[in-house]
């Protein structure tokens, strides 16, 4: 397979996990300008932020099962951008209770098109049974408001550490396949339908190990 064109000024963050044992992670691409920025600076920086926030909203939602290993950057601008890696032992701290490790629950960043897979996705293991409606299958409001919050104070968490940092706030994008471009999503929410994702538990994950 032919390499992937660069795309300039887009950062991907990739974060690490097990769950039960097996590889369980989620991508994040984000548009930041490099400018005269050094590219291993930010990197490290997007990796560094995306492990502390995912220590302080993420984790605090899902099982013990779960444990997060790294949080890995890439610059999309080129193909021999060395990478930031930040290793990462955060367990899962919520105590309710929770059912296969194939569910989990989505945040679904909307494109404003038309045409199928045009949105861009991104799934955390779960969600609780706790905040299921059990007459509807469907996230109750509590699980809604508790998901859709701890999202955005994850995302909230990694602007304010690439501001303090380097000075400017990355954007959310969702890329293109093939790198041909990318889209600015008008919203990012969590779905109200749990998703599965049969990997986590029987399949390895579609990205490199974290190291």
């Amino acid at each position: 397979m032919a390499p992937l064109p660069p795309i300039a000024d887009i950062w991907q963050v990739t974060t690490f996990g097990v769950l039960g044992g097996m590889p369980c992670d989620h991508v994040i691409n984000y548009n930041f300008p490099l400018g005269a920025q050094d590219v291993l600076q930010v990197s490290k920086d997007f990796a560094d932020a995306d492990a502390l926030a995912m220590t302080n909203h993420i984790i605090p939602l899902l099982q013990p099962a779960y444990q997060h290993l790294s949080s890995r950057c890439i610059y999309l601008g080129s193909a021999t951008a060395p990478e930031g890696l930040t290793l990462s032992g955060a367990v899962g701290t919520s105590t309710y209770v929770f059912g296969s490790h194939a569910n989990c629950w989505t945040v679904r960043h909307t494109a404003g098109v038309r045409g199928k897979g045009k949105d861009g996705r991104t799934n955390f293991p779960g969600p609780a049974t706790n905040f299921l409606d059990q007459g509807t299958g469907e996230l109750s409001q509590a699980g809604l408001i508790a998901y859709q919050a701890s999202w955005d104070a994850y995302q909230s968490e990694i602007q304010a550490t690439m501001i303090t940092d380097l000075g400017t706030a990355p954007t959310l994008v969702i890329l293109n396949k093939g790198h041909t471009g990318y889209r600015f999503p008008i919203g990012s929410d969590v779905d109200a339908m749990p998703n599965t994702h049969r990997r986590w538990q029987k399949r390895l994950a579609r990205h490199r190990r974290h190291a």
